[in-house]
C-alpha cells in the first residue's frame, strides 16, 4: 500500500462498481487507517521512524482516506453494505464521534447494523459491559463478533461463556476457534484448559490452543518483567532515602 494504491482504492469505493467490491476495498483500507492513525497521532510532534518503518501512506493521504471514507458512511444514499464497511474501517482509528454512532447502531432493530456495532466495540474502549452481554446472551454471527470483540478488549466478564464455547465439542467450528483465540485475553488462568485443548485430536483445535498458550505465556512473562521493574524502582527509592 502507498498513496497511489490508496487513491485507487478510494476511487473504487466511490465508484459505481459492485457493492461487494466497494465493500472489500473499504475493508482493505482499515489496516491502513489503523497504522497511520497511530503513527500520525496529533500528540506527536514529529515522526521518528524512517520511511521503511513509517506508515504506508503520507499524512495528507491518510487525512484524505478518513475524510472520503467518512463521507461514504454519512451518505445515506449509499448501499448499506458500503456504509457498514466504511464505518468498520473508520473505527480502526476511533474518533470521539464514533462511540455515539456505535450506541445508535447497537440499539437499532436492524440486525446488520447491530452486527457492525458489535464489531466496532472491539476497537473502541467503553463497551465492555455491552460486549459481555452479547457473549453471554446471543447466538450466531452476533455471538462470533462478540467473542472476537471480547478478545480484542480483554473483557473478563465474558470469560466463562468463552471457556464453555472453547471446550465444548458441539460448538460450531469457527466459533470454537475464535473462543480459543480469545481465551488468553479474557482469562489469564486458562493455562490448564488450553493445555488440554492442545492435546486434541482435532488438528485445528490443537493448533489454535498452542498459539493461545504462546500468547498467554508471553503476557505472563511481560507481567513478570513489569513486576521486576517495579521492585527495582522500589529498591532505588529505598537507596535514595538512605
Amino acid at each position: 500500500m502507498d498513496d497511489e494504491v490508496a487513491r485507487a482504492f478510494l476511487d473504487v469505493a466511490s465508484s459505481g462498481a459492485d457493492e461487494q467490491v466497494r465493500s472489500d476495498v473499504l475493508i482493505g483500507l482499515g489496516p491502513v487507517i489503523d497504522e497511520a492513525g497511530i503513527d500520525y497521532d496529533d500528540d506527536e510532534e514529529e515522526l521518528l521512524l524512517g520511511p521503511e518503518l513509517g506508515p504506508p501512506v503520507s499524512r495528507e493521504m491518510f487525512e484524505t482516506i478518513v475524510r472520503e471514507v467518512r463521507a461514504l458512511y454519512e451518505d445515506e444514499s449509499q448501499p448499506k453494505r458500503v456504509r457498514r464497511s466504511a464505518f468498520e474501517a473508520l473505527v480502526r482509528d476511533p474518533q470521539p464521534w464514533v462511540s455515539s454512532e456505535i450506541r445508535r447502531h447497537f440499539a437499532s432493530d436492524d440486525p446488520e447494523w447491530k452486527l457492525t456495532a458489535v464489531f466496532a466495540m472491539g476497537y473502541v474502549a467503553g463497551f465492555e459491559k455491552e460486549i459481555a452481554a452479547v457473549v453471554n446472551a446471543e447466538q450466531g454471527q452476533l455471538l462470533i463478533e462478540g467473542v472476537k470483540a471480547a478478545g480484542h478488549m480483554e473483557v473478563t466478564g465474558a470469560a466463562q461463556r468463552i471457556r464453555d464455547l472453547a471446550t465444548a465439542k458441539g460448538t460450531e467450528r469457527g466459533l470454537r476457534l475464535y473462543a480459543i483465540e480469545a481465551l488468553p485475553y479474557v482469562d489469564p488462568d486458562s493455562f490448564d484448559i488450553l493445555d488440554r485443548l492442545k492435546q486434541s485430536n482435532d488438528e485445528e483445535v490443537a493448533e489454535a490452543a498452542e498459539a493461545a498458550l504462546e500468547e498467554l505465556s508471553l503476557a505472563e512473562s511481560m507481567d513478570d518483567e513489569e513486576w521486576d521493574d517495579e521492585e527495582w524502582d522500589e529498591e532505588d527509592e529505598e537507596d535514595d532515602r538512605r
